[in-house]
């Protein structure tokens, strides 16, 4: 029987019903945040499946953090997909070949911004704004996060190649997610968290909260990168600089036009290990 197209890309009968109709393609995981799944507009994994050819099992959810996404429990249900032979077909087992993972935006920037953020009226430079040794255990944590992460892929399926990227330059204003017409919206968080609007006591001079947010990203780009060059099958995708000002749709997530260009450079990551697909 036919798996239902809702369910062809995040359901294991709908991975089999695909390799079976393209036995030729390899098995691609997606785990992730809003990066991976925004509701409004085509995100990066939906340009992919353009500028790709691909079976893929579609995991993530937006609003997800990645410390969430590798606690243990998590961790070992991503093992399982890992290991897993998803069909045996034509002398061939269908196993992932690559994990793209799309996490920790929502661990830094979201909800919990405020507690790595001081007020400053002195201030003069995106750290005088900035809880550095806080900030820096929660990255500390999530670089370990994905270590443990290549050390689960590697019991079972060592060939498998992680992808990761380090996101682009949000930009704080008073932008939220509006769905359902407006009716209902999300955010903004990095505004929130800066001008005092979760706690009084905490307000980033305005000036500076671009460079905020800047320090951030390039402080997550180097904790991933670092992950890359200890770790064997594991890529950072360096996404910085590919969205631009106009194609945000709110703080925090592109606009289709913006997420085309990030998942163009997933693209030019993954063509070397998958050339004739990419």
């Amino acid at each position: 029987m036919p798996v239902p197209d809702a369910a062809k890309l995040t359901t294991i009968l709908g991975l089999r019903e695909q390799i079976r109709n393209r036995s030729d393609r390899p098995v691609l995981l997606t785990e992730g945040d809003s990066w991976f799944s925004f509701p409004l507009h085509r995100n990066v994994v939906d340009h992919l499946r353009t500028l790709g050819r691909f079976s893929v099992l579609r995991l993530e959810k937006p609003g997800d953090e990645l410390l969430n996404m590798l606690r243990p429990e998590c961790l070992k249900n991503l093992k399982k997909h890992l290991s897993r032979t998803y069909l045996r077909r034509g002398g061939k087992d269908y196993r992932a070949e690559a994990l793209l993972m799309s996490g920790g935006g929502n661990d830094l920037l979201g909800n919990d911004l405020v507690l790595y953020l001081k007020s400053n009226p002195a201030g003069t430079q995106p750290t005088d704004f900035i809880e550095v040794v806080r900030a820096r255990e929660k990255l500390r944590q999530i670089g370990i996060a994905y270590r443990e992460l290549c050390w689960a892929r590697d019991d079972v399926n060592p060939d498998c190649v992680i992808y990761a990227h380090g996101y682009d330059y949000a930009i704080p204003g008073d932008r939220p997610v509006r769905i359902l017409w407006g009716l209902k919206k999300f955010g903004p968080w990095m505004h929130k968290a800066m001008s005092g609007a979760v706690d009084p006591a905490v307000v980033v001079e305005e000036s500076q909260r671009a460079a905020v947010a800047r320090w951030f990203v390039d402080e997550f780009n180097q904790v991933v990168a670092e992950v890359a060059a200890v770790e064997s099958n594991f890529v950072c995708v360096d996404v910085r600089g590919s969205v631009d000002a106009d194609e945000w749709n709110d703080e925090i997530h592109p606009r289709s036009a913006g997420f085309r260009k990030v998942a163009q450079r997933f693209e030019a990551a993954l063509r070397p290990n998958f050339p004739g697909f990419f």
